[in-house]
């Protein structure tokens, strides 16, 4: 077995980190361009490949912590990582909602400081998402487990 099968969920979790916030730092080098707004279809695609990463990562944080969920000593925290997840979800949700349709070039000042503000928000809430969560993660899960987690995620 190769890549992330072999990988313990705190791994796993660093990785999926480490994806979106790679596709938010591309992102972000586009917008500033001097010719950013000539760049509409290049972060048309950055923003699709955040949406795919961020409905991974919250797919992969819900069912990591969800044996943590029935713990009495971890439900508030857990609870409280799962509504963030959820927030960010749904930022991200409304950001493409309105970004999705129309000619972003021609309203090339709002897109872009919207873009960036979502993109920070995003990024700062998958950071502390993910450093609490880690807190929570077992260094490692059965085997059996990981080839049923594998199977549900979608690759970037």
């Amino acid at each position: 077995m190769t890549g992330k099968m072999q990988q313990t969920k705190p791994e796993r979790l660093a990785s999926w980190t480490a994806a979106i916030l790679r596709i938010i730092e591309d992102k972000q080098v586009l917008l500033r361009l001097p010719a950013a707004s000539t760049h509409v279809p290049a972060l048309a695609s950055h923003r699709w490949q955040l949406t795919k990463a961020v409905c991974n990562y919250r797919w992969f944080v819900k069912s990591a912590l969800a044996a943590h969920a029935r713990s009495a000593d971890h439900n508030r925290q857990v609870t409280a990582l799962i509504e963030a997840i959820d927030d960010v979800h749904e930022v991200l949700r409304a950001y493409v909602l309105h970004w999705s349709n129309g000619d972003n070039a021609a309203r090339w000042p709002d897109y872009q400081a919207a873009a960036s503000a979502t993109l920070d928000e995003i990024a700062r809430a998958v950071r502390r998402i993910s450093a609490d969560a880690a807190t929570l993660l077992p260094d490692a899960a059965p085997p059996g487990n990981r080839a049923v987690e594998q199977r549900k995620v979608l690759p970037l």
